[in-house]
């Protein structure tokens, strides 16, 4: 996204790209969360939409700061520290998986 900040196409193809996985991520998250209590998904589905709610309400805030404060520049970092604070503890707790021999 940073290397977008001067040429409308890469910033396109950045959101495009930050769509796809999102869109990703928000089913195998709902594949993961239904598998708690299927039998409840309906209040499991308000919840995880409630935090996701939640949390993308609480990033525009985040990046209207960061931007009002530190352009785009910083608003990329926002984004880069918080990738990294989400996928450095899903790299290091994910189970591991024995390979049949």
């Amino acid at each position: 996204m940073w290397l977008g900040r001067h040429d409308v196409w890469l910033l396109a193809l950045g959101i495009f790209v930050l769509d796809i996985g999102a869109q990703a991520l928000q089913i195998t998250n709902q594949a993961s969360i239904y598998t708690i209590a299927p039998d409840q998904r309906s209040r499991i589905t308000s919840v995880y939409v409630f935090s996701f709610f939640v949390g993308g309400a609480s990033g525009s805030l985040a990046t209207g700061f960061m931007y009002a404060h530190h352009g785009w520049t910083g608003v990329c970092g926002l984004g880069a520290v918080i990738s990294a604070l989400i996928i450095v503890p899903a790299l290091v707790w994910r189970p591991h998986r024995v390979l049949a021999s």
